[in-house]
């Protein structure tokens, strides 16, 4: 729940009894080891009299299980399960690989509403109304809804993205999540699975209109408060404790405050304009792919705002319809974060820093450019030890910067690219320090401004004022950089442009919107949806990695520090 890299709680805090217990639970509930592995591993340890391991073992704890031991097991930790509702099962068209056609499946569903509910039982409105770790542009929103409905609003962040879930990289799991982003400290990190669904099963627009039709009838529950007499289509529950609940209060309100995910998952999800669209490229303004390269400061697209009822016109003439999305309570096209990690990171900076290091290597020594680029990684690697850098690059090659028939660009991962930047200053105060030389004069400066950029993330140094002046220098500069070139190198992407719409015109701090953590928890659900066999269904896979998560992570207390949640060690 706060990261995969830590268990969820503190084994230091179990008594030696009980610490292997949990140990072996949480290699299966990580998918590390097969359901029938860790049935051997639990009656292997009754054997050696080990404690606290009997009850997940069954009466007959030396014979081999017979039956489905992954499934049984799991009945079993589900006893232990703290603090959340039980699953909600919704038909979503999905497409069948092995049918080559449409087909209805039960996907399985953890309700915003229902989250929100089970909070409240655990923790005090005050906690879960905070709101001082938003954004300027979420805090705004929830204020214009708290001001429209007369009564408080708690803030709910939703994200959703596609994570690689295999080994070679060739199948994704698109997954969707909750968090509270009023929250600050360890708090901020807390994220809930909503639901999953392989990529190979989602049809174009109708898997994930299904999806959001689901969770906008919930995120509706949520602003009014109470819970639903009927499911999502109008038909009345027949689970007793969703008939049970029917029509009470939850005892508070809440309202999506933001929306984070990288452009192509807000295209194909919820259908705002790609890079490509010659009518509009941007749901923040009326740019068109052919100004983008206008950065400056009498740009038109800056005075070409879209308001809220151009954004739902626009969508509505667009050849996808509106997204059902848009009926949730309050909508506004704002909520719709730019995020750094996939705008800068993977983005923009990594197209820089791919056409600086190529730039580069015609001036480095080496009579190849194979060994130039040996010769710069290890300059790389002296940077690295020197500043202490945790998330390195393990290799340079040529492919690496440069691939057959394409431009330049650093393929690395988003960390990697975001600390090269301090070194790419070093690298141009050596190599491009001609002040005589405009094209090195150019680079120099758009270096400096890009790294000028990086400063401002951090709380203590957030400068809008800076922060805005110095894209729109780099954005200017890249500019230039293409027309020198005249080339395949340089060039300027679509994302220069929302670079400078989250970094001038956003007037928020990019860190307190980036999908750092949101990319860690959809790579542990990936992780949780490992096959060790059986059979697989579309809705199996989602509900393998909800039930586990739920086993693994009790109901979260907000306000407590990482060291003093050990959630009870005896919840498994």
């Amino acid at each position: 729940m706060f990261s995969k890299r830590q268990l969820p709680i503190d084994l230091n805090s179990c008594s030696p009894t009980k610490r292997l217990r949990h140990n072996l639970v949480d290699l299966f509930l990580s998918s590390d080891v097969s359901g029938e592995r860790a049935d051997s591993l639990l009656r292997d340890a009754v054997s050696a009299k080990a404690e606290n391991v009997v009850d997940l073992v069954g009466n007959e704890m030396v014979k081999k299980h017979k039956g489905n031991a992954c499934r049984d097991l799991l009945r079993k930790l589900k006893r232990t399960t703290v603090g959340w509702p039980p699953l909600y099962y919704a038909d979503i068209r999905t497409f069948d690989p092995k049918k080559q056609q449409e087909v209805i499946s039960k996907i399985p569903f953890y309700l915003p509403h229902e989250l929100l509910a089970s909070l409240l039982q655990m923790n005090s409105p005050e906690h879960l109304l905070q709101a001082a770790g938003l954004n300027r542009c979420a805090l705004s929103h929830v204020q214009k809804a708290e001001e429209i409905a007369q009564r408080r609003f708690v803030p709910f962040g939703f994200w959703g993205d596609g994570v690689p879930c295999n080994w070679d990289r060739t199948q994704s799991l698109e997954c969707f999540s909750l968090s509270l982003p009023g929250c600050v400290g360890a708090d901020a990190n807390i994220r809930f699975p909503l639901t999953a669904i392989n990529k190979k099963h989602c049809i174009k627009h109708k898997t994930f209109d299904d999806i959001l039709a689901v969770l906008t009838w919930s995120f509706q529950m949520c602003a009014l408060g109470i819970h639903p007499t009927t499911n999502h289509v109008g038909q009345p529950f027949i689970d007793k404790q969703r008939i049970k609940w029917g029509g009470k209060e939850i005892g508070i309100h809440a309202v999506v405050a933001e929306v984070r995910g990288d452009w192509k998952f807000y295209k194909e999800t919820f259908r705002l304009p790609g890079w490509k669209e010659k009518r509009g490229c941007c749901w923040r303004c009326l740019v068109t792919p052919c100004g983008i390269r206008d950065a400056s400061s009498t740009a038109p697209w800056r005075n070409q705002r879209i308001d809220q009822w151009t954004f739902i016109r626009r969508m509505q003439e667009g050849p996808d319809g509106l997204s059902p999305f848009l009926s949730i309570p309050y909508f506004q096209g704002d909520i719709f974060q730019i995020d750094w990690l996939h705008t800068a990171d993977l983005g923009i900076t990594a197209n820089f820093l791919g056409n600086l290091f190529w730039e580069t290597l015609n001036r480095l020594p080496g009579e190849s450019q194979k060994e130039k680029c040996s010769f710069l990684f290890a300059e790389i690697q002296k940077y690295y030890k020197e500043q202490k850098i945790s998330s390195r690059l393990d290799n340079l090659t040529l492919s690496m910067l440069c691939q057959p028939g394409k431009q330049p660009k650093l393929r690395g991962k988003a960390a990697e690219c975001r600390y090269l930047v301090p070194f790419a200053k070093l690298l141009v105060s050596t190599y491009f320090n001609d002040e005589s030389n405009q094209y090195d004069k150019t680079i120099y400066k758009a270096t400096m401004a890009l790294s000028s950029c990086y400063d401002c993330l951090s709380a203590e140094k957030f400068d809008q004022l800076q922060l805005a002046r110095s894209s729109r220098e780099f954005a200017l500069l890249a500019v230039a950089l293409e027309t020198f070139a005249n080339s395949n190198k340089w060039k300027v992407k679509p994302k220069l442009h929302l670079f400078q719409e989250m970094c001038e015109c956003s007037n928020s701090q990019p860190s307190t919107c980036w999908t750092y953590r949101d990319e860690d928890f959809g790579g542990s659900m990936a992780a949780t949806s490992k096959r060790r066999g059986g059979p697989v269904s579309h809705g199996s896979l989602a509900t393998s990695i909800l039930t586990k998560f739920a086993i693994k992570n009790p109901m979260p207390r907000l306000g407590q520090s990482i060291e003093t949640k050990s959630f009870a060690c005896s919840h498994l």
